[in-house]
């Protein structure tokens, strides 16, 4: 009688187990397609948590939504399109709901994809900070002496997704740089004007911003010429000492 090697037992126990499991997906997924849609939709429901709008403890729907992205992906891919909006927005609390009904106005709910309805969440329950605002926070980022690594590896994990990485190019990088060197109280406004431009320029270079300053830097001096009402030449020439006119012998 052929005996079976330690190897050969594991290989074959493996096999078994993965046909088993196959089999038990496949029926649960049958028994999903036949279940009543609406008791479905009952299931997933008390799968997702609710969700409520906390910007200050970075409580965003894109944080919310990337841990359910599954069930509304793949175990909802069942429902109607229909119904996987009815569940996104079931989930929404009170003020949430509103703000997105209101927002949307003249459409409905029924009216807006999936799709669509997620990517405005997305927006209008997003990040109160900027972006510049969460990439200068990543580049601040300090391990707390009395703190673990792991926690301290996790909030750069999460930090740096919030730097956008993969969407700084080195002009934005640059610039970014640029304006954290700028720590001194008298550069405030230079500060706070670069950091609007930066906003609303997502192509802005460190050379807009070196002549932005400038155009800052002459604006500034214009101010205080005009609120001294003494014209800078004038005051030049007032500050010269008078030369006496020569005498001749």
């Amino acid at each position: 009688m052929a005996t079976i090697t330690d190897d050969q037992f594991k290989q074959l126990f493996a096999t078994l187990t993965n046909t088993l499991q196959s089999s038990m997906v496949q029926q649960s997924q049958q028994s999903l397609s036949r279940a009543d849609p609406a008791k479905e939709f009952d299931l997933l429901a008390a799968r997702v948590a609710q969700f409520k709008y906390e910007p200050e403890a970075d409580v965003t729907f894109e944080a919310w939504y990337r841990r359910h992205d599954d069930i509304f992906t793949i175990d909802a891919q069942r429902l109607v399109e229909a119904t996987r909006v009815r569940l996104l927005l079931h989930k929404l609390d009170a003020a949430a709901y509103e703000t997105y009904v209101s927002y949307i106005l003249p459409k409905t709910p029924r009216d807006v994809t999936f799709d669509d309805a997620v990517s405005t969440l997305k927006d209008l329950f997003g990040p109160h900070q900027s972006l510049f605002s969460r990439r200068y926070a990543c580049m601040k980022l300090s391990n707390d002496p009395k703190g673990d690594f792991v926690t301290y590896s996790g909030r750069v994990n999460r930090e740096c997704g919030r730097f956008k990485l993969s969407e700084c190019d080195d002009n934005q990088f640059k610039c970014l740089i640029f304006v954290c060197g700028l720590q001194s109280s008298e550069d405030a406004y230079i500060r706070l004007k670069l950091l609007d431009k930066i906003e609303a320029d997502s192509t802005c270079t460190i050379q807009t911003l070196t002549e932005e300053c400038k155009r800052l830097i002459n604006l500034k001096h214009d101010t205080k010429m005009v609120e001294s009402g003494t014209p800078a030449i004038q005051a030049i020439e007032q500050s010269s000492p008078v030369r006496q006119p020569h005498r001749p012998i």
